[in-house]
């Protein structure tokens, strides 16, 4: 898979030659922070970090075990998270003066002015609600400054918030609905939210199957729960189609029969990284769902298995969606 959209050798090319740039400037970046002058190594880091990608994004920050951190992110388009996973990999080892990172790590709960707003992040007061089926906190937040706020400065406030408590990533992950209050609440501090998304975030399994029907009549099994953060490579969504639905179902063993090779092929899948992500079953046919790190692997798995069962009259296509878009048509 190349996710540079260029050659795969151009890729290692690219990221090779990021950081043998940062290996000689690197003291000199560090330098310049501790100079109280970083704006002046803004435009090397930025032609460098473009050569990786034009769509990413920098920062330097405090580190949380080294003096500083570098921060290459993808700033939330799934796209181009694998561009930034690579690159961190890449990365040399920590050390007592710098650490990397692929995303916004959490910061300070300090003051900020936005829109011409002074916002103080450590009065903001929230109530928290676990959703079991998609293993996410959904939260309602309320901040005494921001009452007379635009919803729009409102909303650019909250996701600061949230970013600087828990760190982009475990936003991503964990964090679902977010709804502004307009009336104070004595709900959660910053420090008991942090607590309980925390809390939830270790029992969670990532597998929660809903069933649930379409207005026609179909059925649509999912694993709501699945992440696409934590299949960052997979952004290949394939769809395998088999000649049997409701209506075959009914008074006969096919039910049991289509259920035992679907898990024979989800296990291939899995097999090459992978993942099952659901099945629609409609009035004839029954359509399942998988995302994959590679087209071709993803195709000949599929193929494969698709010989072993013509009787079904298998189908198979793959197309790209970094941002597994196709979900919204499963209810998720």
């Amino acid at each position: 898979m190349r996710f540079f959209k260029r050659t795969d050798a151009d890729a290692s090319d690219a990221i090779a030659r990021f950081w043998g740039w940062w290996a000689g400037a690197a003291d000199r970046v560090a330098a310049a922070i501790e100079a109280g002058d970083p704006g002046s190594m803004v435009p090397e880091i930025s032609a460098n970090v473009d050569q990786l990608h034009k769509g990413l994004a920098w920062e330097l920050s405090k580190g949380a075990a080294s003096r500083h951190a570098l921060v290459v992110s993808p700033e939330g388009d799934p796209a181009l998270r694998p561009v930034a996973l690579t690159w961190l990999a890449a990365a040399p080892a920590r050390d007592p003066t710098w650490e990397y990172h692929a995303s916004g790590q959490p910061g300070p709960l300090g003051r900020l002015q936005l829109d011409g707003v002074d916002v103080d992040l450590a009065d903001y007061r929230a109530i928290a609600g676990w959703d079991e089926g998609r293993e996410r906190v959904d939260v309602r937040l309320w901040h005494p400054g921001l009452t007379e706020a635009s919803p729009s400065t409102r909303m650019r406030a909250a996701y600061l918030f949230l970013d600087n408590l828990l760190g982009e990533d475990s936003v991503e992950r964990w964090v679902g609905a977010i709804d502004l209050l307009d009336d104070p609440t004595g709900g959660r501090t910053p420090d008991e939210l942090r607590a309980e998304i925390e809390r939830r975030a270790a029992e969670a399994t990532g597998e929660a199957w809903t069933l649930m029907q379409r207005s026609d009549g179909a059925l649509i099994s999912v694993n709501a729960a699945v992440k696409p953060i934590d299949h960052a490579f997979c952004q290949q969504h394939l769809v395998v189609t088999v000649e049997r639905g409701i209506e075959h179902f009914r008074g006969t063993h096919e039910l049991e029969a289509v259920g035992e090779a679907q898990d024979r092929l989800a296990d291939a899948i899995v097999a090459i990284g992978g993942v099952s992500v659901g099945h629609v079953t409609e009035r004839r046919r029954r359509r399942i769902h998988y995302m994959c790190p590679d087209a071709a692997a993803a195709r000949d798995t599929a193929t494969a298995w698709a010989n072993e069962h013509r009787p079904y009259s298998p189908s198979i296509d793959v197309k790209p969606d970094p941002g597994w878009t196709f979900r919204r048509d499963l209810g998720i």
